[in-house]
């Protein structure tokens, strides 16, 4: 059994976009937020205490070895792009003139994305 079945991510992924709010309102006609995989791996850290422990990995950020941000947008883009998840969508973020972008996890320390990889955005379709 893979790692992906195994820790049952594609259900805490999707309960986590899922329940992303939009605060410009349902009928915005942006549709649905977009979430970074470090905001997925942030809210799959706080809705499952123990998870990141139990698989070895960091959140993510600058300098980290083993990333369970760069895990989920791996294994996210190659199942949406290979046709095993039809109903979530992803995208880039350009690194363009940002000089970087920072993230709270849920024991409220900061850390920093590493902008000059590529920062990927997935949601849910409408």
């Amino acid at each position: 059994m893979s790692r992906w079945d195994q820790w049952e991510m594609e259900a805490k992924i999707r309960e986590v976009l899922q329940a992303v709010e939009n605060d410009r309102g349902e009928s915005h006609h942006f549709g649905r937020p977009l979430f970074t995989a470090y905001q997925i791996a942030i809210a799959i850290g706080k809705r499952y205490p123990g998870f990141l422990e139990e698989t070895g990995m960091e959140i993510g950020g600058e300098g980290s070895e083993s990333s369970l941000a760069r895990y989920i947008a791996q294994q996210l883009s190659m199942k949406i792009k290979e046709g095993a998840i039809e109903d979530m969508e992803g995208f880039l973020l350009a690194a363009d003139h940002v000089k970087e972008i920072d993230f709270i996890d849920p024991s409220r320390a900061e850390f920093e994305a590493n902008v000059t990889n590529d920062i990927s955005l997935f949601r849910i379709k409408e």
